[in-house]
């Protein structure tokens, strides 16, 4: 209930900003398929905006950009062809080595019931006829590759079947579908989004603060994360104060 209040009153704080696009949800468990439609869903709405988009962005809510809106359009019209997606190749062969192996997440059939996730202990995909690759969730990507991406998750082809029982495909799907397509030629092999994971982290890279802000300005990335206004939102405030002008400044500005 909590959550559905949340979109409820996120929706209602949006309606008086323009160009603002709302894609189809999806209950997706962590690590789950699912994620993999929600981004699906997101390009989906992108491509019937009216909006006649060069460049496609994934990004979460705890992102933030760390450059200027006109720094970012100049680095998207001197890179127009390329694709900016980490992607690396990954061997799902190994059915010995421990932990969360890309045999594991790709090749054991994983299913949720309710929060629980279990893998089925017999049995086993075969090796794809293509090769996987696996990288961080986001990217940068031109309007040409996501309409690809959009019509591959429409078919549902092999590569989608082959993930849609994995688990943590998220950094895996789209990854691989760039790489065994035309596409593969552009793809820079890195994103834009500066994070950075300590000992303290785990999984999770660390949430940005004020001490972090002179890394985040040095950072040749374009966007960073993860930032939590609750844990520390002056370091928002302090990027606005150097790239966006933060609303009190414009209003200083306007008095004087």
């Amino acid at each position: 209930m909590r959550k559905i209040l949340y979109v409820i009153k996120l929706k209602a704080d949006l309606a008086v900003v323009s160009r603002v696009s709302f894609a189809k949800r999806e209950r997706s468990k962590w690590g789950s398929y699912r994620l993999n439609l929600a981004i699906a869903n997101c390009i989906e709405a992108a491509i019937l905006s009216s909006d006649k988009f060069d460049r496609c962005i994934l990004i979460s809510g705890q992102d933030y950009p760390i450059k200027s809106q006109g720094e970012i359009l100049q680095f998207f019209r001197e890179h127009p062809d390329i694709e900016f997606i980490e992607a690396f190749p990954r061997d799902a062969s190994d059915a010995t080595a421990p932990g969360w192996t890309p045999y594991y997440r790709f090749r054991r059939y994983h299913i949720w019931f309710g929060n629980r996730r279990r893998v089925l202990p017999i049995l086993r995909k075969k090796l794809p006829d293509f090769p996987i690759f696996h990288g961080s969730l986001w990217w940068a990507l031109s309007r040409d590759a996501v309409l690809y991406l959009a019509s591959e998750f429409k078919k549902s082809g092999k590569v989608c079947k082959f993930f849609r029982s994995g688990f943590l495909v998220d950094e895996a799907c789209i990854q691989t579908l760039m790489m065994n397509s035309l596409f593969a030629d552009r793809v820079s092999g890195h994103d834009l989004t500066f994070a950075e994971w300590t000992p303290t982290s785990g999984a999770h890279p660390k949430v940005m603060k004020s001490d972090d802000f002179g890394a985040l300005i040095a950072s040749p990335k374009l966007f960073a994360r993860k930032f939590d206004s609750e844990i520390d939102s002056n370091v928002l405030d302090m990027l606005d104060a150097v790239h966006f002008r933060s609303v009190e400044k414009n209003k200083i500005k306007l008095i004087n």
